[in-house]
């Protein structure tokens, strides 16, 4: 008897006997365990922790902000959460707390929320679990909310090197004043319009003369003149300033007519079909004209007051809108010498005199009551003002119906960024 006693003893911990004399000991099975040697019984595993194998010594704890249900839990499984935290939402799976990271292009700042938030308009979120959204780079919009990736964010943007093949310092700009503006002049030897047209001037300030590039223009030597198709006039002394195309690139004024945008997708999402294509959708191919080719970009050829759209690649759907922007610059203000204005302002400055019809001679007969100057100047059977001579005169005018007044410039604002953005946003307009 003493033999036995003396035998369980000394046994090992996770395992137990409860009757003296016995030859063997038990061991401590799973949700339980045993530190010490010569127990008679074990312990359940405590709440918030688990043994998932038999003969344990100790217990393991679940991972931070979790806990079981009760003691003695044989699984990892059994841990659940208490609490979830910002960048998570809470998910109740057969009563219990679950937390599930917030997926890309949603957030959640608070704890212990039902639901992830999706990132607004002009934001976009790359990975989950996320606390905020990232602002997109300025004067760069979504076309959606719930953005997951920068290259959602669609708005002006070049890149430029000061080696050639892009070598040396190389700089991705969007659209900051103080990059357009500044002198860089013999800076730039290398260059990628990645988004959007762009003006090069030959002159700081937007000023001198200008040399239009479009998206997709790629020069890995300026100076060299063998790089086709060749710019006349671009070289390394050209880089004085840049600036981006606004009107009818990247959002549109009246009615979208002259948008010549890169925009190739539904205000949806959904990719659009190619003019010249018959497939999936027949009988496409009445449009021509104004920016109608062989492309699949966002365009208004018969004139649709809610502004450009397209034939879409969905079989179920055969066209819609594209939720391009309106524009705010060359509308409620002026960029350059006035030729783009069309905005709606009838009145003179100060309000002196009202504005006259251009496609009227009197009281002062004149000659650009020509059709060819619609589309340049803006000029029609309206009494805006415009500017159909940039040669001459450096902002907006009209001719006037006083008699002794033959014509004034308008009180118009000239555009500059920090008061006037570039678009109006009309995210979901109706759908066709």
């Amino acid at each position: 008897k003493q033999w036995y006693q003396r035998r369980v003893a000394i046994t090992a911990g996770g395992t137990y006997q409860i009757e003296l004399g016995r030859r063997f000991c038990y061991t401590c099975p799973r949700g339980t365990y045993q530190p010490q040697t010569g127990a008679k019984i074990c312990q359940k595993c405590a709440k918030g922790y688990y043994r998932e194998t038999d003969g344990g010594l100790s217990c393991r704890k679940c991972p931070d902000k979790m806990t079981t249900d009760s003691q003695g839990s044989i699984s990892s499984s059994e841990c659940h959460f208490t609490s979830c935290d910002p960048g998570s939402k809470v998910v109740i799976v057969n009563g219990r707390v679950t937390c599930v990271a917030c997926p890309l292009g949603t957030y959640q700042n608070k704890q212990n929320q039902t639901s992830c938030t999706s990132c607004p308009y002009d934001t976009y979120q790359d990975t989950e679990s996320s606390v905020s959204c990232v602002q997109c780079p300025e004067n760069s919009i979504t076309y959606t909310d719930k953005a997951t990736d920068l290259q959602d964010c669609e708005g002006p943007e070049i890149t430029i090197a000061t080696g050639k093949s892009f070598s040396g310092s190389t700089s991705v700009i969007y659209d900051k004043r103080t990059q357009l503006a500044s002198n860089l002049r013999g800076k730039i030897s290398s260059f990628k319009v990645n988004r959007g047209d762009w003006y090069i001037f030959s002159g700081t300030r937007y000023g001198g003369s200008k040399i239009r590039l479009n998206e997709g223009t790629t020069r890995t030597d300026v100076t060299d003149s063998r790089q086709y198709p060749k710019i006349s006039g671009l070289g390394r002394g050209s880089f004085y300033s840049i600036r981006p195309v606004v009107t009818n690139v990247m959002c549109y004024n009246e009615k979208g007519l002259y948008y010549t945008g890169y925009r190739s997708k539904t205000q949806k999402g959904v990719v659009c079909q190619n003019w010249r294509s018959s497939y999936p959708h027949s009988n496409t191919n009445t449009y021509s004209g104004e920016g109608i080719g062989n492309h699949n970009y966002c365009r208004n050829p018969d004139n649709d007051p809610n502004g450009p759209w397209c034939y879409t690649t969905d079989r179920n759907r055969k066209w819609d809108y594209c939720g391009v922007p309106k524009c705010k610059w060359n509308v409620d203000c002026y960029t350059e010498r006035g030729e783009l204005y069309r905005g709606d302002r009838t009145k003179t400055a100060g309000n002196s005199y009202n504005c006259n019809d251009w496609y009227s001679n009197w009281p002062h007969p004149h000659g650009y009551d020509d059709d060819s100057n619609i589309k340049r100047y803006g000029v029609g059977h309206h009494r805006f003002c415009r500017n159909p001579s940039p040669g001459d005169d450096n902002r907006p005018w009209c001719f006037t119906t006083y008699f002794w007044k033959r014509w004034s410039y308008c009180d118009v604002s000239k555009c500059e960024f920090s008061s006037t953005s570039y678009y109006t946003r009309t995210h979901n307009p109706k759908g066709g």
